[in-house]
């Protein structure tokens, strides 16, 4: 899994079980922002054998990385002003399967 967010990383590899073993509390004893977003992810990710989690930097270029910032920003503005297109109409799923680790 590519990200740009190294807190989303670091939550998801590091993090969490300790933030579900103090009751979803975080440094400090503040609960975790979130924190249905977390056990969303959680849950997507426990449907995997296995998930290698790798950083990219946001905005550099990456291809896939700037395709899923489209489809998010889409996302954004499509929620704002229903008369847009689809961010699936604008960014059409394309093969990506030779990036798999297999």
């Amino acid at each position: 899994m590519l990200g740009d967010s190294k807190y989303v990383i670091q939550g998801i590899t590091e993090w969490l079980p300790g933030w579900k073993g103090k009751g979803w509390r975080a440094a400090g004893g503040k609960p975790v922002a979130n924190k249905e977003l977390w056990r969303a992810l959680e849950m997507a990710v426990a449907r995997h054998e296995s998930v290698a989690w790798d950083w990219v930097k946001g905005h550099a270029g990456h291809d896939l990385n700037e395709r899923v910032d489209g489809i998010a920003s889409g996302e954004v503005r499509a929620s704002s002003q229903k008369s847009q297109p689809s961010p699936s109409e604008q960014y059409p799923r394309q093969d990506y399967s030779f990036l798999s680790h297999s």
